[in-house]
């Protein structure tokens, strides 16, 4: 046999042990579906504040959580574009919630569910505390880091929840569930901490509702100092490098307040 045909046998011996190797690949990835498949799992869904469980498969969870991770990124690069400053993301990201989800005031008698915020965005309504919530997930894949803010009136003790992002060094609040933005002097954002020192920039704006028998402005007495988020913040939990992390930290013995911020 001659050179050539040595090289060409040599070529065929390469190209099926490359073929095998991607059998046996594929092969344990099927095994790995199908036991995922058999593996026990649960999800929670709250319809009118009762919690539900439903049993689901792992895989069943899994495909539903990348295909959420998926469409909300997506989402939220629709709203933002491309060419925009953190803050002008931050203000699509609001208007595009006041806009598309609707108030229970809006929606009517429908129940009200809390599962994920992505079923806001097809539902197309929820409570003002889950406009809140789908800023801070949005603003998340947005590269914004951001979290739920609840402030506490002091004498009803009833609540509002607000949602907090941080922009460079500093911290802002943002209220999508009244579609209201805090500005200070010259159009610039008031920062949290001018609004511990001053409430005018809350009094100035555009919506003051009555909330539960008392002004608007008045929940803002409870305003408090945030220094810095934990590690992880609800909105990475949504996204799958993240939520390897953080299963992995809780493997190690990390408890859930120790790490995420909400």
């Amino acid at each position: 046999m001659g050179h050539v045909g040595r090289c060409h046998l040599k070529n065929l011996s390469a190209v099926w042990r490359f073929l095998l190797s991607l059998s046996v690949v594929l092969a344990l990835i099927a095994a790995g579906i199908w036991v995922a498949g058999r593996i026990p799992a649960t999800t929670r869904v709250g319809v009118n504040y009762v919690v539900i469980q439903k049993d689901i498969s792992l895989r069943e969870k899994a495909v539903h959580f990348l295909s959420r991770h998926l469409t909300m990124r997506r989402l939220a690069s629709d709203i933002t574009g491309k060419n925009r400053t953190a803050v002008e993301k931050a203000l699509a990201i609001q208007s595009w919630v006041v806009e598309n989800i609707m108030t229970p005031e809006r929606a009517g008698r429908l129940p009200i569910i809390d599962d994920h915020p992505y079923s806001i965005v097809i539902r197309g309504y929820g409570t003002r505390e889950q406009r809140s919530d789908l800023f801070t997930i949005l603003c998340g894949y947005a590269g914004i880091p951001a979290i739920l803010y609840r402030l506490v009136h002091p004498r009803t003790g009833r609540s509002i929840y607000l949602a907090l992002i941080r922009l460079e060094d500093k911290y802002h609040l943002f209220d999508p569930g009244y579609d209201n933005v805090f500005y200070a002097r010259a159009g610039r954002l008031a920062s949290l901490d001018e609004l511990l020192e001053n409430l005018t920039p809350v009094r100035k704006a555009k919506h003051q509702p009555m909330i539960h028998g008392v002004p608007y402005v008045s929940y803002f007495s409870g305003v408090y100092p945030v220094s810095r988020f934990r590690w992880i913040t609800r909105a990475d939990l949504q996204m799958p490098s993240w939520r390897l992390l953080y299963e992995g930290l809780r493997l190690m013995g990390f408890k859930r307040d120790s790490i995420v911020y909400e």
